[in-house]
């Protein structure tokens, strides 16, 4: 009988030839039965498929799209091919430190007896210890779950990965975004532990002069790829979270993971005007004076999106929004304001300086 993987790398690829050259030839130079690449490429035109299915290495194994699905597809797909008992998640553009290749198996033993069922690298990077560990249920949730981040270093458990049902939706539909992990994250939570890595398996050093080299037009007709607009997209996730309640089991739980959201949000919603404002009186510093800073306006916007989303969460009439929760969320909004209006004074004293 063929020995199964302990780890498989999962690659999704489009367009990215020689990248994706380099990073499976890097993996690969692994001297380990332990492993095996998966490369999912989603129907590329540069010959990529061709140039992979060259590369002589039994621990290879190469699929292709019969047409392009996008992004969180392919990287879906790619997963669902590994065989291994952890699937590595990697973009064309990312990279593994393979010295860390041992360290990163003996890891993973460990967490497989502890009921991690994922694992996340590339950022919380430490030199204390290799792991830290999120108790199953409000802590693994709110930490991991219904949230957006690069899927560079993302390592689900197998088991637990095809225990999942119907988690495909998240990757077809585009309302969850490119990366929708947090979403599985917030499912997988409910009953088991999550983890980060602490040491440099991404080498994010070399990932970020990867990013640089990553031409961006390779992705302008992708029909996933969607700008990220401040603070249009956040409010966004925010009422994604809000709407995939029945991922988060416990009432409670999802009370405090909206209200943390809640806050979070608009704290980098009003640091974004307040970053804003700054910009704007750079301009005027520098004599451009059709980019006038209108600070009634703009301190406008902050308190209409604080009005949208109490409008929202009344029309959605959410079960779990009971008196508690609104109490709760009103103190944030005094903190909110606060912020504000701090910000606004301190920018008025910057502009009079002008």
């Amino acid at each position: 009988m063929e020995k199964k993987p302990y780890i498989s790398f999962c690659i999704s690829s489009y367009n990215r030839k020689e990248m994706v050259e380099e990073l499976v030839l890097h993996i690969l130079e692994i001297q380990s039965e332990e492993i095996e690449v998966v490369v999912m490429d989603d129907h590329s035109s540069d010959g990529t498929v061709e140039m992979l299915n060259d590369i002589e290495d039994e621990r290879l194994h190469v699929y292709c799209e019969e047409s392009q699905v996008g992004g969180a597809l392919c990287w879906y797909d790619a997963l669902e091919k590994g065989s291994g008992e952890w699937l590595y998640q990697i973009i064309d553009r990312d990279w593994v430190n393979i010295d860390y290749a041992e360290k990163l198996i003996d890891t993973l033993r460990e967490l497989e007896k502890l009921n991690v069922g994922f694992a996340v690298g590339g950022e919380r990077i430490s030199g204390e210890k290799d792991c830290q560990i999120y108790k199953e249920g409000l802590e693994t949730i709110y930490e991991f779950g219904l949230r957006h981040s690069h899927p560079t270093g993302q390592i689900f458990h197998k088991k637990d990965w095809d225990n999942i049902e119907n988690k495909r939706e998240f990757f077809a539909d585009e309302k969850y975004g490119i990366y929708p992990h947090g979403y599985i994250y917030a499912i997988m939570g409910n009953s088991l532990k999550g983890a980060y890595l602490l040491f440099d398996i991404c080498d994010m050093a070399h990932y970020n002069q990867r990013l640089i080299r990553t031409v961006s037009k390779v992705y302008v007709s992708r029909k996933d790829k969607v700008e990220w607009f401040w603070p249009e997209s956040r409010f966004n996730l925010l009422k994604l979270a809000c709407e995939n309640i029945d991922l988060v089991k416990n009432r409670e739980w999802h009370t405090a993971i909206i209200l943390a959201r809640y806050g979070k949000f608009f704290f980098c919603v009003t640091r974004d005007w307040h970053a804003a404002c700054h910009n704007e009186i750079l301009k005027m510093r520098y004599h451009c004076p059709d980019l006038t800073t209108n600070y009634i306006s703009l301190l406008a916007n902050g308190f209409d999106y604080i009005a949208l989303f109490k409008e929202y969460l009344e029309n959605m009439n959410f079960w779990w929004a009971d008196n508690y929760f609104y109490e709760k969320l009103c103190s944030i909004d005094k903190q909110l304001i606060e912020w504000l209006l701090k910000w606004s004074n301190e920018l008025r004293i910057k502009e009079s300086l002008l």
